[in-house]
């Protein structure tokens, strides 16, 4: 198997972004350049000795260290050198688990998960991908006969694997062995690394293994424009037509289907107990509990199925990363995402599964914790939250940073001291995703602090705590940023002359602000904003002064009313004073008349 040398973030040549890199030792040339074509068929003596015994030992080494490779078909194979004697495998994990898998390459469990919701499964899953890939080699092409693949997984449901993948191609009898033995649906029943080696290199045939058929009903049932003949290929195509479950559920058809034509008495016990008196209804949450009772009755061994969600546990993390990184496009997915983890939809057909192992148990226990968290809007929760908790190596997919490969908070210090001035505006620390990681990724950051961040304060006031964190990030991690520091003492000299009243208080603020803008330190930027209660004492004296303006303004406002009425009451009795002040006078003059003797 090839040799992984390096992995890590790297950036690309005249371009400040980075991706996530893989670097393998050379491999030679491609056994199978693409699936889509025919190409060359192998006979038994030459996949024995090209591929399968040179494989093995690649495939004992994955066995050893638990894990699985996830990702073996034809074009996987490449030939150790120019004389095409033998193959290597290329190594695992270059991509999510099956991801890049199509799906009759893969067990029927994980042929009926979403590819990017694929788990990381066990050996026996790559023996069943090594099973069809064998099987395709000796034949040249695809076993899929211009059949779509969830036709043929629905036919594996009701015949075997084996049946709907290798019938109606002429192998040979050993090559039918083989084919047989690994294409068994049962990882119990599957052949392993021991039986495989048997046939390869001891020339043995290794005992047949047991298959357990499908029970097939006496007839089919029509779920939309589709019909199954099984409990799980029922289950298969009402996942597939989410819409029309709960009226087939609920009808009195599926009943007499149940009663008369499934042959398994288990089954119908199971269904029969979530679906009787079940009535076909509107309400969607109503109708989504009824299918999802359903599918674990029908198929407990099947994925995770919900509307367009088909999922297993450990997959999960890949699925909301993909689907986030697509919010516009996948916005229903997402949001149907956020009411299965929040509702619990999930922990049913988890505790199903029986023991689960340690990846899958580590993700059930933080969406216990998150059910609470993902549907809510507060700031650094939601469903980004519940991603970034989920996977600590997923990249930060805030717009701001997208580009930059951002898998933790060194990283995204890195990242933000390489962003033009431009990208620093008001709130450039808002945006949800930003939020979550950095709940996610640092204890110092509390939810008070990611409310006084976001909340309804001033522009400054916000601003401050969004460079607070930052701060609290950065004497985490050590790194200066002398880029990143220069531009936000630039934001803030913005905002605080805008903001800040006082002069004398606005001075020292945009002093001290440019005196720490060189020295690469955050901290250093909050030294006159945040110690002794200097914004907020601003602010109060601010508010004093306004309120004792509107006060005076008030005052005025009253004596400018009183002035008026005053002119008012003057201008009306004018004629009378003027009527009164002649009449007095000519009662003065008759006086003095009087008074000096002067007759009438």
């Amino acid at each position: 198997m090839a040799k992984i040398l390096e992995y890590c973030a790297a950036t690309r040549e005249g371009d400040p972004g980075r991706d996530f890199a893989i670097v393998v030792e050379p491999l030679g040339e491609a056994m199978v350049s693409s699936l889509v074509h025919p190409f060359e068929a192998l006979s038994d003596e030459q996949i024995a000795t090209r591929v399968v015994r040179p494989i093995l030992p690649a495939l004992r080494e994955i066995e050893s260290r638990r894990i699985a490779h996830r990702g073996i078909r034809p074009t996987a194979l490449f030939y150790a050198d120019a004389t095409r004697s033998s193959v290597v495998l290329a190594p695992p994990m270059l991509a999510p688990p099956g991801q890049d898998q199509p799906s009759y390459l893969e067990p029927i469990e994980s042929a009926m998960t979403d590819p990017r919701a694929r788990g990381g499964g066990v050996l026996a899953d790559d023996l069943f991908s090594l099973g069809v890939t064998l099987l395709m080699l000796a034949i040249g092409r695809t076993p899929l006969k211009n059949e779509k693949e969830t036709t043929v997984t629905a036919r594996r449901l009701e015949v075997t694997s084996y049946e709907a993948l290798a019938a109606g191609f002429r192998l040979t009898t050993a090559m039918t062995e083989v084919v047989r033995g690994l294409l068994v649906d049962s990882r119990r029943e599957r052949w392993g690394l021991n039986e495989l080696a048997q046939w390869a290199v001891d020339g043995r045939r290794p005992n047949p293994p047991r298959v357990m058929l499908p029970k097939v009903a006496a007839r089919p049932i029509k779920i939309g424009s589709d019909e199954a003949s099984s409990a799980r290929s029922l289950a298969f195509h009402i996942a597939n037509n989410w819409d029309h479950g709960s009226k087939l559920l609920s009808s009195d058809e599926f009943q007499a289907w149940l009663r008369r034509s499934l042959a398994e008495e288990a089954v119908i016990d199971r269904v029969t107990k979530v679906t009787r008196g079940g009535q076909e209804t509107a309400v969607r949450e109503r109708a989504d509990k009824l299918i999802l009772a359903a599918l674990l009755a029908l198929d407990p061994q099947g994925p995770m199925r919900y509307r367009d969600i088909k999922l297993q546990l450990d997959g999960l993390p890949n699925l909301l990363a993909n689907v986030l990184a697509d919010a516009e496009g996948e916005r229903d997915m997402a949001a149907d995402l956020s009411q299965m983890i929040a509702n619990g939809l999930w922990s049913n057909w988890a505790q199903l599964q029986g023991t689960l192992a340690n990846e899958p148990a580590r993700i059930r226990s933080i969406l216990e914790r998150q059910r609470t968290v993902v549907t809510t809007r507060d700031p650094g929760a939601g469903i980004e939250r519940c991603l970034y908790e989920l996977s600590p190596a997923v990249p930060c997919l805030s717009p701001l940073v997208a580009d930059a490969c951002v898998v933790d908070l060194s990283d995204l210090l890195v990242a933000l001291d390489r962003l033009p001035k431009e990208a620093f505006g008001e709130d450039f620390l808002s945006d949800r995703h930003l939020l979550a990681f950095l709940a996610a990724r640092s204890t110092k950051i509390t939810d008070p602090l990611l409310r006084q961040a976001v909340g309804r304060r001033s522009a400054l006031q916000r601003l401050v705590q969004q460079v607070r964190m930052l701060a609290l990030v950065q004497s985490s991690w050590k790194i200066l940023t002398p880029n990143l520091t220069r531009n936000l003492a630039d934001l803030l000299k913005a905002t605080a002359g805008a903001e800040i009243r006082g002069s004398e208080l606005k001075e020292l603020v945009l002093k001290d602000l440019e005196a720490a803008a060189p020295l690469g330190k955050i901290e250093a930027l909050l030294k006159t904003l945040e110690e002794s209660g200097a914004l907020e004492a601003d602010r109060r004296g601010f508010e004093a002064a306004r309120a004792e303006f509107v006060e005076g303004k008030k005052k005025l406002n009253d004596l400018k009313d009183q002035l008026n009425k005053a002119m008012r009451r003057s201008t009306g009795l004018g004629p009378q004073i003027a009527g009164m002040v002649g009449l007095a006078s000519g009662l003065v003059s008759i006086a003095v008349m009087a008074l000096m003797g002067v007759g009438f």
